[in-house]
């Protein structure tokens, strides 16, 4: 029997890593808050008067409360990033608030505020690049996980038909579990902490095709560039569970951590 195991990011939180959306961006505040000069946001009270009042500068004011309940007033140019923090709140949990109030914004957006949104969330998705790479220590594997991978279901079978399909950018499950993974190949779907510094990660929102077919005559290569299944399709993963899924008989699927 075939077998595909999909892992998402419930499978880092189950380690203790702090990849939640809430945790990322209050990391993201206060590390650029405390720098002596941040390219993203400005202390609110480092502003002339006359600053403030130049509309040259296109900033937004933002007022952020921390997990910690300290509140941070600034300035930002990011002006997707002051959206967010201030029509999404600060409750939500994983990776996919982001991305869904992305694509919530991406749809309203006019082709004159286009590249603008564009840089806005590249900028969000490079300093998600940076958080990632500082978090990834992990140091103590799961007991549950560990009898999970051991199981018959995967020991017996060839590693052709034991499929791993990682949602998360980390490398947790090899850190941790090399040793019980032997019969399993991996694919990390949106990319991992060893692609990085190429700048590389599916991060955005994905489109239905019908939402796709109603864009493509009307839309530049712009308003498609962080639609997931369009970036699936720029590496080998897309082909790889198409192959999987291909062949005639059954399979199981597992899931671990992910929503679906």
């Amino acid at each position: 029997m075939r077998n595909i195991i999909i892992v998402g990011n419930g499978f880092d939180l189950a380690h203790n890593l702090p990849t939640s959306y809430s945790l990322f961006i209050d990391n993201l505040i206060l590390t650029e808050f405390n720098k002596k000069s941040s390219d993203l946001i400005h202390p609110f009270f480092s502003k002339s008067i006359g600053e403030i009042a130049n509309k040259k500068l296109n900033e937004r004011t933002v007022k952020y409360i921390a997990i910690s309940g300290k509140e941070f007033s600034f300035t930002t140019s990011n002006i997707f990033l002051a959206d967010l923090i201030q029509q999404k709140g600060q409750n939500k949990k994983n990776w996919s608030d982001i991305e869904a109030f992305y694509y919530e914004v991406l749809l309203k957006t006019n082709d004159t505020s286009l590249i603008l949104l564009q840089r806005d969330f590249e900028i969000i998705k490079q300093k998600l690049i940076n958080y990632l790479n500082s978090i990834s220590k992990v140091s103590k594997a799961n007991i549950n996980f560990e009898h999970f991978f051991s199981h018959n279901y995967f020991s017996n079978g060839e590693i052709q038909n034991n499929l791993i399909l990682n949602f998360n950018y980390t490398n947790t499950l090899e850190k941790l579990y090399e040793n019980k993974l032997e019969r399993f190949k991996i694919e990390h779907v949106h990319g991992k902490l060893s692609n990085f510094d190429e700048g590389y990660i599916v991060f955005g929102h994905d489109m239905s095709i019908e939402t796709y077919r109603s864009y493509i005559d009307i839309k530049d290569e712009e308003f498609f560039k962080n639609i997931k299944f369009i970036n699936y399709r720029l590496n080998s993963k897309f082909e790889i569970l198409k192959s999987f899924l291909s062949k005639e008989s059954f399979f199981n699927v597992f899931v671990i951590g992910h929503s679906c």
